[in-house]
């Protein structure tokens, strides 16, 4: 069956909309559709892109469902006369456990069994090792019940090799080319991240990433500790999604995106959630653009909370995103949220260094997320810091005035007060929808 080529309506939606696929190396897999999407710009019949990215473990029908949900949230704000001359660009990249769903083809994923997800998710983590004899060993200790001290040095030692990024190239992180995140980290960073996020209370949950096992050895009879491999799974797509995301937004959706403010005059909004946002900021940030875009918007997003501070602490650079927030006209919006699991209990776990793991113990606003409780914590589990921001405490509901103070181009949007922001997918909503239409301005 053939790849559909032009417009992709979404279910409910009256905005013309068009999603394009783009590969783990950030070529873009919908090469037609992107020639007839910018010939359709050209034509001058839009005033307002909505340009989204979807984040983590997302195939190309739950990215189309996350993108018709908001919008249904979106256009009831939004006069029925200026619908028309709205337009929706989403994009999907291989985010899942399932690298074989690439698109529309496939409809949805088939059920498997435990094991046939282990074997899946063993492969996914293991993908990025550049030696085949190495990448074969490592999933298959991956995919053992589990890993003896031994194995599991072995298992890290492998897996580092594979954190680079795409091509074998340094991810320059999300805290500048000075911070020690523009390493990949070691084999002991892996196996204790693992260790932690076996006894963390919670989960990733499936908007993030989990697979669900079954319960696996820690202690043999005699005592001796083991890892379950799931733990490192984890932790290794962690960085592997964080390393893609960034390649994905900085090659193909950069590209795309220069291309569509050249095209036309039309106000284009950036919109991204979780993994998303590091594809938006990539996009942003990676070389020159034609024009600045209208807006950013930021849902729950799964990247460092110091990524836009004036000059990450313990570093003479600024946050690696600083940048973005001279590149979007208006000021850019972040949610977070204490209810969000996965990065207000968990990510700082999985994306932390040796030697980097207590206390900023600087004073902040106080915000109902609470504090962050590492150099690692996300944005999306506690708000920015360090960056001149503005923290508004709950997320306004639709209707309620956005009132910005003159000067501010960042903005936290804490959705832990009555649950406004009740999980990390909690993103469909009049909440935040309600967000995008305060940046679309009078219409």
């Amino acid at each position: 069956m053939p790849d559909h080529v032009g417009p992709w309506p979404l279910d409910g939606v009256r905005t013309t909309s068009w999603l394009l696929r783009f590969d783990k190396e950030g070529d873009c897999n919908s090469p037609q559709t992107k020639r007839q999407l910018i010939q359709f710009l050209q034509r001058g019949e839009t005033d307002h892109i909505i340009f989204f990215s979807h984040g983590w473990n997302n195939d190309f029908q739950f990215a189309g469902d996350l993108y018709s949900h908001f919008m249904q949230h979106l256009e009831p704000m939004v006069p029925g006369d200026a619908i028309g001359r709205f337009a929706f660009v989403g994009v999907t990249w291989p985010s899942t456990w399932h690298p074989d769903v690439v698109g529309p083809v496939i409809a949805a994923i088939e059920d498997r069994s435990s094991a046939d997800m282990i074997e899946q998710a063993a492969r996914s983590a293991a993908s990025d090792v550049p030696d085949a004899s190495q990448r074969k060993r490592l999933t298959d200790l991956l995919m053992s019940r589990r890993l003896s001290n031994e194995q599991a040095l072995e298992a890290a030692s492998i897996a580092v090799t594979g954190l680079r990024g795409a091509r074998g190239k340094p991810d320059g992180g999300d805290l500048g080319a000075g911070s020690e995140d523009a390493t990949r980290p070691e084999r002991e960073d892996l196996l204790a991240a693992a260790k932690a996020l076996s006894t963390a209370d919670g989960s990733f949950d499936t908007d993030f990433g989990t697979v669900d096992a079954p319960a696996r050895e820690r202690v043999s009879a005699a005592g001796e500790t083991f890892l379950d491999p799931a733990d490192l799974i984890r932790v290794l797509t962690v960085y592997q999604m964080k390393d893609r995301a960034g390649v994905v937004g900085s090659a193909g959706v950069h590209d795309l995106l220069g291309e569509m403010l050249g095209s036309c005059n039309s106000a284009i909004h950036l919109v991204g959630h979780s993994y998303g946002c590091k594809v938006m900021l990539s996009a942003t940030c990676t070389g020159a653009l034609p024009r600045l875009a209208s807006s950013l918007l930021l849902l729950e997003p799964a990247v460092n909370y110091l990524c836009f501070a004036n000059e990450v602490p313990g570093t003479t650079a600024p946050g690696a995103y600083r940048s973005a927030l001279q590149r979007i006209e208006q000021p850019t919006l972040s949610t977070y949220s204490a209810h969000d699991v996965p990065l207000h209990d968990i990510f700082h776990l999985a994306l932390r260094r040796r030697g980097d793991l207590g206390e900023l113990g600087f004073a902040a606003g106080a915000t109902s997320a609470g504090e962050p409780p590492s150099l690692y914590a996300a944005l999306g589990g506690y708000g920015p810091r360090l960056a001149d921001e503005e923290l508004v405490d709950p997320i306004p509901a639709s209707g309620e005035h956005y009132n910005i103070p003159a000067g501010i181009r960042l903005v936290g949007l804490d959705g832990t007060r009555e649950r406004r922001i009740d999980g990390h997918g909690d993103v469909t909503t009049d909440f935040t929808a309600w967000a995008l239409r305060s940046q679309l301005g009078n219409l």
